[in-house]
């Protein structure tokens, strides 16, 4: 971003701030017009979701000039609202209810370089969650893969013993593949919790 930009973005906010309520109503009404299917995504007390829509936004504005010192803290949030249900789509429509938000609460200081400024900062944060998002999903996937996998080789072993059709030497080696699938599970949550 440029320093005119990060100007501009925290200009406007220090005005939208001054109405923190009726911006966030704004952007609920307007993010579940866009999409009602998102709304029994927000469980909690609106106000208060209204609240930390408003802080959230604050801590972008602060750190605008030099947003890749949260991006860390962004990819935690993308990581964690796979877990509230939200998907790659749904981050489009918040942009487009943000974008609309903006627009109205600010109206004519809202010039098109303050919203390529805004879109700038909105785009790059929503990559980063939903890069943050696929990995996470994609680690899931890979540990219930593995989880079925060692299941499968559990009930293997399971055969194999009840039948009494193996040998010592058959068994141990069964049971070195068991443990190192149940190694390669755990490995597998471990990396998920890195990401």
């Amino acid at each position: 971003m440029t320093p005119r930009q990060v100007s501009l973005i925290r200009q406007s906010f220090s005005h939208l701030v001054q109405l923190e309520a009726q911006v966030a109503s704004i952007f609920y009404a307007k993010l579940f017009r866009l999409d009602p299917s998102l709304r029994p995504l927000f469980k909690g007390d609106m106000t208060e979701q209204g609240r930390k829509l408003m802080k959230v936004l604050g801590v972008v504005v602060a750190s605008a000039d030099r947003l890749d010192d949260v991006i860390p803290t962004v990819r935690g949030l993308g990581k964690r609202h796979v877990g509230y249900g939200v998907t790659e789509a749904h981050y489009q429509t918040v942009g487009q209810a943000l974008i609309a938000t903006l627009q109205e609460g600010l109206g004519e200081m809202f010039t098109d370089e303050l919203r390529e400024a805004w879109t700038l900062v909105y785009v790059t944060l929503s990559n980063a969650m939903i890069d943050a998002a696929r990995v996470h999903l994609h680690a899931q996937q890979m540990e219930r893969k593995m989880e079925r996998q060692a299941a499968s080789i559990h009930e293997t072993v399971a055969h194999a013993d009840q039948a009494e059709r193996t040998d010592r030497t058959g068994r141990v080696m069964l049971w070195s593949i068991v443990a190192a699938a149940t190694v390669a599970v755990f490995l597998a949550k471990y990396l998920a919790t890195l990401h």
